[in-house]
């Protein structure tokens, strides 16, 4: 089980799966009911792909062992790695071909961005556009592939008018809650990106003030939250919010999970996934 928990964690299949149940979520917050879409395993192996791309690429053409201590178990696990990524591209490309065109050529344009945002970091000197060089852009297109490809999605499949005000009071909550996680993970990062030159919130306001940065933007999520659940009579839902503000504001805060080497890999990806179960839960016992 052990052996499972870690291949789980370290290959990326757990936080593969917090995205898909996020997606999960949104499907129910737009007033439906959960259901099996070719975008959830474009989600799924999306997000699986590009956690992995940056590995992938440093082990195979750059023939160098990854650095991070949390890839440690990469380096020892190559092939298994490696038949992973593959099949989780072959995965992809099928669920791209089964979706219908609007969310094919959605999941492109956001491919591109993400690549030409990763790739000057692996130092491929030939390309002029480096987007790393611009302050603070890390935490907004974690924020944005994330809020666009749990929440957008769910919308482009359902194929009807857009109500503009719930889908960006939906889309601010996802904003806010990703947010909020994404200001801890740059705070496990940050000498790493300091290295190489890459300005985050941490690194340029501190620790204290990225943590109180963090605990504001669950509030704002929190309130946001409230007010999308009240507009859409939804407020049955309201609880699932609540439980993920309290169980995120205790991560925040919590020093002794801080020093366990689970707490990003474990505690904070499973937040993101507890945050859809919880939506499903209080759907189906409402």
């Amino acid at each position: 089980m052990k052996r499972l928990g870690n291949y789980l964690i370290n290959s990326k299949f757990y936080i593969s799966f917090a995205a898909v149940s996020l997606t999960i979520g949104t499907q129910i917050q737009l007033g439906g009911s959960p259901q099996i879409q070719p975008y959830l395993f474009i989600v799924f192996f999306a997000t699986f792909v590009e956690y992995n791309l940056t590995r992938f690429v440093v082990l195979v053409l750059y023939k160098l062992p990854l650095a991070h201590s949390n890839d440690e178990w990469v380096n020892k696990q190559q092939k298994l790695f490696y038949t992973t990524f593959i099949l989780a591209i072959i995965g992809l490309i099928i669920a791209l071909l089964n979706a219908k065109q609007i969310v094919m050529l959605s999941i492109v344009r956001m491919t591109i961005i993400t690549i030409l945002y990763t790739l000057p970091f692996l130092k491929l000197k030939q390309l002029s556009l480096n987007l790393r060089k611009v302050p603070f852009l890390k935490i907004f297109l974690i924020m944005l592939v994330w809020s666009f490809s749990t929440v957008m999605l769910p919308i482009l499949q359902l194929e009807q008018l857009i109500n503009w005000k719930t889908t960006c009071l939906l889309m601010l909550e996802r904003f806010l809650f990703i947010g909020a996680l994404a200001i801890l993970f740059d705070l496990r990062d940050v000498v790493a990106d300091s290295q190489i030159g890459l300005k985050t919130i941490p690194s340029q306001i501190g620790e204290s003030k990225s943590l109180l940065l963090s605990k504001v933007l669950l509030c704002f999520f929190l309130l946001d939250s409230f007010c999308y659940y009240l507009y859409t009579n939804l407020i049955y839902l309201f609880p699932a919010a609540l439980i993920s503000f309290l169980v995120l504001l205790y991560l925040v805060n919590s020093s002794k999970l801080k020093l366990s080497i689970h707490y990003h890999s474990l505690y904070l990806d499973g937040a993101i996934l507890l945050h859809g179960l919880l939506i499903a839960f209080f759907y189906l016992y409402h």
